[in-house]
């Protein structure tokens, strides 16, 4: 008989099979302890602690969740790469028809283990992997504002948007309740722009800085950042591609105006 026991009270909704289950044949008793693991090591719990306590509880974490995750359990995950319900990537044969690779498993879980240490998810594009490296998605902060314990009534109004030749400055006001206590953000965000980077794609990217900046106000913690990438970091386009008139875009710039686009 197969016993179903409910863990996490914040979400009742959430069940895992404990016996004989395996999900993407990875067994429910490896599954159980790598999410013990990802909230023993939470980064939000451990930013709390003094630098000392930091490093060595980073340390102990990195190296639990890695003996956790064998190559097996990578598969399902790799799985997910490049797929809009998975999360994207810098290396995309797909896409890019210059790219002959995508990231190497080694990469992609370091990845992994960063996003559950981080409370993100990897899917539903709320992880990008660019330049090798973790990039949170607006889709990333939206969620973890929405599921915010006793965050009420956010609204973040973009004002107009100053808009130059590579850049524009978009001012940004914010506002919520957090336990019962009526809170404000005032701020402005420089968004990095093309010749071919529309108005909706400069207030969505200033949108995605500015739910990065009232999560990081509420938590205290810079932990989990908007990933912005280096100006080095350039992806080819493809002469078929509808962004045919330009030499290069950045990774970035691409995958904020593909959110706005489809």
């Amino acid at each position: 008989m197969v016993t179903e026991i409910q863990t996490k009270p914040k979400n009742p909704a959430r069940k895992v099979v404990e016996q004989n289950l395996t999900i993407a044949n990875v067994p429910a008793k490896s599954i159980k302890l790598l999410r013990d693991a990802a909230e023993r090591y939470d980064l939000t719990k451990i930013g709390q602690m003094d630098s000392m306590e930091q490093t060595f509880m980073m340390a102990e974490g990195l190296q639990t969740m890695r003996d956790l995750i064998t190559e097996e359990m990578m598969h399902p995950v790799l799985g997910l790469m490049n797929h809009r319900l998975g999360f994207l990537t810098d290396k995309d044969p797909s896409r890019n028809r210059k790219c002959d690779s995508v990231y190497h498993v080694g990469v992609v879980r370091d990845v992994f283990i960063e996003a559950m240490l981080l409370g993100l998810r990897m899917v539903g594009n709320e992880v990008n992997i660019i330049a090798s490296n973790l990039y949170a998605t607006t889709n990333a902060f939206r969620r973890l504002l929405r599921e915010y314990p006793g965050l009420k009534n956010l609204k973040l109004t973009p004002g107009i948007a100053e808009m130059k030749k590579t850049g524009a400055m978009v001012p940004f006001v914010g506002t919520w309740i957090l336990d019962g206590v009526p809170n404000s953000l005032d701020r402005s965000f420089g968004v990095k722009i093309d010749a071919y980077t529309g108005y909706d794609a400069v207030i969505g990217k200033a949108t995605r800085k500015m739910r990065a900046a009232v999560y990081e106000t509420i938590t205290g913690s810079a932990w989990v950042t908007d990933g912005e990438v280096d100006d080095s970091q350039v992806v080819v386009i493809d002469a078929d591609s509808d962004k045919s008139g330009s030499e290069s875009e950045s990774q970035a710039d691409r995958i904020a105006r593909e959110e706005q686009e489809k």
